[in-house]
């Protein structure tokens, strides 16, 4: 992990713990959605290794994946398009009447913005 994907994942897990203590759950629920956004994005194609799985002892690191190194850039580039999805669906269900989700996911997007690095 990159000096800068262990930086932003670090921040926002201290800020998790503080929003899961002061029982703020729409906060919760973004912040781990964003830390799921991160690891996703760590994640590398398996391509077709899955048709040869073999079941392993837990603990056994030969079934450990390698992960992608997330530069500061690829961060950026994640929290942007989750704050674009969350915007664009904020749209749609402003159209469909929805003003209470929509509010919702407006109010996702500054706290998003938090982490996003200004180059």
């Amino acid at each position: 992990m990159s000096d800068a994907a262990t930086f932003i994942k670090t921040r926002i897990r201290s800020d998790l713990t503080a929003a899961m203590k002061a029982r703020r759950t729409a906060e919760t629920s973004l912040l781990r959605a964003i830390l799921a956004a991160l690891d996703n994005a760590e994640a590398i194609s398996v391509g077709t290794a899955h048709d040869r799985y073999q079941v392993r002892a837990f603990g056994d690191p030969s079934v450990e994946a390698p992960r992608r190194v997330l530069s500061e850039v690829d961060i950026r580039n994640v929290l942007l398009r989750e704050t674009a999805v969350r915007e664009a669906a904020a749209r749609e269900f402003e159209k469909l009447g929805r003003l209470d989700e929509a509010e919702r996911l407006q109010n996702e997007v500054p706290l998003i913005a938090r982490y996003i690095a200004h180059p």
